[in-house]
């Protein structure tokens, strides 16, 4: 089975039919949309959100097609017994894979950047070869570099090694093929890095897959970092954060902060209320001190959290029917998304 069939396959069976098809295809291709991202958090799918941004509609289209032709997709949309079985060992890479588009999509390119250019430059100056044309072009990595080779002066081949020596404890936690991959598109001063193509070839696997494990790598490498003040790979790190809201749902949030209202927005921004509310979901669900007390009493928040461990859904239709009648959509995804992930119920995934 192909990588993309598989990962198509594996989002749908997350989604367990409580999702259109096109959410799948909206997940694996990483549309940064309030609904995608809820999904992402409630259906614990952030490993999988830009796992495939390649991925053109008329492909996830012909793809699916031809899973409900074969008879591998149920009605809904969720994998069959025979597909389930097909896509186990695909699981079992995505689990450990070490990728999570949803939170580092954007800092696994700046922090890849950076390390990519600090090795080959380091790896160059160890061997007093000043003069070498940057593997990466990005203007901001570049200046980057410049500084902290300034501020560490003599310093940076202590530097280079302490690096090598927490890439090393990093990479011995992954696949030994997320080693390979990861250690072959590094340049230095003898080595030209392999591309992505290149790799696939030398492994027998597919483009999409070798891109999937080395941006694992990569994600895996800044969750050490982030746990690891002091390291140098701490360092390479963006000081400023890695803020997890579309840029529109950031604008809102700036409008709550100075005491305006849902309508207020709204009105401010000539959007309208059912688009601000997406951005009080997504604000929700991604600022961990973010109150929706105001908005959705407690004791309501408590009843719709109940009733969604109840049934197992996260169907607002279905919920709302067992809910009182004054509660609303808008209240009941509030309350789920401040509420946490499927992890904090009963664990579909062993049913």
């Amino acid at each position: 089975m192909l990588f993309q069939e598989a990962m198509i396959l594996i989002a749908l069976k997350r989604l367990r039919g409580e999702r259109t098809d096109a959410s799948a295809y909206h997940l694996l291709s990483g549309k940064r949309s309030s609904q995608t991202i809820t999904d992402a958090k409630w259906f614990q799918s952030k490993d999988l959100f830009g796992a495939l941004p390649a991925l053109d509609k008329p492909q996830f289209e012909s793809i699916t097609s031809s899973f409900y032709q074969r008879g591998w997709l149920e009605a809904g949309g969720v994998p069959g017994a025979e597909a389930s079985a097909a896509i186990e060992p695909r699981e079992k890479i995505v689990e450990e894979a070490g990728f999570d588009g949803w939170t580092y999509r954007d800092t696994g390119r700046q922090f890849w950047r950076r390390i990519a250019l600090l090795i080959q430059t380091l790896s160059h100056l160890y061997q007093q070869k000043k003069q070498f044309v940057p593997i990466i072009q990005d203007v901001a990595a570049q200046q980057w570099v410049k500084r902290k080779l300034g501020a560490w002066g003599p310093e940076k081949y202590t530097v280079m090694t302490r690096l090598y020596e927490e890439m090393t404890d990093c990479l011995h936690e992954l696949k030994e093929v997320q080693a390979f991959i990861f250690a072959y598109r590094l340049t230095g001063a003898e080595t030209l890095g392999k591309t992505t193509e290149q790799i696939a070839r030398l492994q027998g696997m597919e483009k999409a897959e070798i891109e999937y494990l080395f941006q694992g790598t990569v994600h895996a490498l800044i969750k050490k970092a982030e746990t690891h003040p002091g390291t140098v790979l701490h360092e390479c790190l963006d000081a400023g954060g890695n803020p997890q809201l579309t840029v529109t749902a950031e604008k809102t949030l700036d409008f709550i902060n100075k005491g305006l209202s849902l309508e207020g927005i709204a009105h401010a921004r000539r959007l309208k209320e059912s688009t601000i509310e997406d951005h009080f979901v997504e604000i929700a669900g991604e600022i961990e001190g973010f109150s929706i007390d105001d908005l959705v009493p407690p004791e309501q928040q408590e009843a719709i959290r109940r009733t969604a461990a109840s049934l197992d859904t996260f169907k607002l239709k279905a919920l709302k029917e067992q809910l009182d009648s004054d509660v609303t959509y808008f209240a009941i995804r509030l309350a789920l998304a401040k509420g946490g992930e499927k992890g904090e119920r009963k664990n579909r995934s062993a049913e």
